[in-house]
């Protein structure tokens, strides 16, 4: 599993054995969004160049999900790789 900060320390996204990557705010310690959609454990999570969230996962597929400022959105959008 992983942590990473994101480029301006205010976010943190963390991956997790139970399938979905979890957006914090590193200030508050408040869980912001939960990412799911994998179906094994997350096994790296971090934030592109852009700010979107990357996963990687032992179900052998990749996701890029919405910038972490839409937070307004209920879910976020995942392109998948095989």
């Amino acid at each position: 599993m992983s942590a990473a900060f994101s480029f301006d320390g205010k976010r943190i996204i963390t991956a997790s054995a139970d399938g979905t990557a979890r957006l914090w705010d590193a200030a508050s310690g408040a869980e912001l969004r939960q990412f799911e959609g994998h179906t094994d454990r997350v096994l790296s999570a971090t934030f592109s160049r852009w700010q979107t969230v990357v996963t990687a996962s032992a179900d052998r597929t990749a996701a890029c999900g919405m910038p972490p400022p839409a937070l307004n959105s209920a879910s976020s959008k995942d392109t998948r790789t095989g």
